[in-house]
């Protein structure tokens, strides 16, 4: 039964429902949870961990009078979603119809001339009190809103990258990873894309993408776990969402906290600066202390890679004074899967 909540929309706007997801034609279909957005469709499974995102102005409905219907996010119907619930249909089958039609209506200038003014005079209380609004807007998201962005984000990053990489063989590798580096409550997942960088970006939803360079170009885990736990810290000091939301712009943050929609162009725009930004490893106090909890091996990251100014001599004295033993991450047959997991990206 599908959950109603609070919408924009006289009727309906965001409602919840169960379905049956496929990935791809040949997959297995999969019990999961939507999320009915504004002008999105967020799937999630059972923990609430994201699984797609369906922009509704693209959705192609496969059985139109069919049931259960089908859905398919778009023409060449790639993934599919079975949905019996009646209440969800009607929802999508509304918004759709309402996106579609669009065509200018009585009173439109009247209307857009208010809207106008309205947005001018909120504009000018956020130019105000912004970091009041942005630090609300950053605490207030909700999960769906916080997938939703970061596949927007993701979607940019991929023209740069590809979509993630994965292989049936790197799977526990990354169970390894997680399993060291998160706490056992943890939602947190680390996906990996074909980049020559040495770089770990946090999205939103708190994944962490990681550049195939990391393990590819190095002979032991102990490197990749340590760039990933700096950016573990790097996200408790400034969370990705903080840093997504104080790079909007006054009005794409009106529409954010207003309509919980973000602009592709705000997502083009912070996932350029991710891929610019330097990819220095910061070695501190906490990054020591952090590392020796999980018991990572520091001394392999001398030499190899090129930390921060003024954080050699911390690694050093680090390595130098520390008695806490390194275990293995990950079995040597994982680690072998694991640097191969973007092999066949060009």
């Amino acid at each position: 039964m599908a959950r109603r909540r609070k919408t924009a929309l006289k009727k309906f706007e965001r409602l919840e429902s169960l379905a049956l997801w496929r990935s791809e034609p040949d997959a297995h279909r999969r019990e999961v949870t939507l999320s009915f957005g504004m002008s999105s469709l967020i799937i999630t499974d059972h923990a609430e961990r994201p699984l797609g995102h369906w922009s509704l102005a693209t959705i192609e409905r496969l059985n139109p009078g069919g049931s259960p219907a089908l859905y398919a996010p778009d023409s060449e119907a790639s993934e599919t979603l079975e949905i019996e619930d009646n209440l969800m249909v009607e929802a999508i089958e509304t918004v759709r119809k309402a996106i579609g039609r669009k065509r200018p209506k009585r009173g439109r200038l009247r209307l857009t001339i208010a809207l106008s003014a309205s947005v001018l005079i909120v504009a000018a209380v956020f130019l105000a009190l912004p970091k009041t609004l942005r630090d609300q807007a950053s605490r207030s998201l909700p999960s769906a809103t916080r997938a939703e962005i970061s596949q927007l984000i993701n979607e940019e990053l991929w023209k740069t990258t590809g979509r993630p990489c994965s292989t049936a063989f790197s799977e526990n590798a990354i169970i390894r990873l997680q399993e060291r580096l998160f706490e056992p409550s943890s939602a947190n997942q680390i996906t990996f894309v074909k980049f020559a960088g040495d770089d770990v970006w946090e999205l939103p939803d708190g994944t962490f993408v990681v550049g195939s360079a990391l393990v590819e170009d190095f002979d032991t885990p102990h490197i990749v776990a340590g760039f990933i736990a700096a950016a573990i810290l790097e996200a408790e000091r400034t969370p990705a969402i903080e840093a997504f939301v104080n790079s909007l712009r006054v009005v794409e943050l009106i529409d954010l906290l207003t309509s919980g929609t973000v602009s592709g162009q705000a997502a083009a725009r912070f996932a350029r600066q991710m891929i610019t930004a330097p990819s220095a490893l910061k070695v501190d106090d906490a990054f020591i202390d952090f590392a020796q909890e999980k018991e990572l091996a520091l001394s392999a990251l001398i030499g190899e890679v090129t930390p921060l100014e003024g954080s050699s001599e911390v690694l050093n004295e680090a390595v130098n004074n520390n008695q806490a033993v390194a275990t293995p991450i990950m079995s040597d047959g994982d680690w072998v899967a694991l640097q191969a997991i973007c092999e066949d990206r060009t």
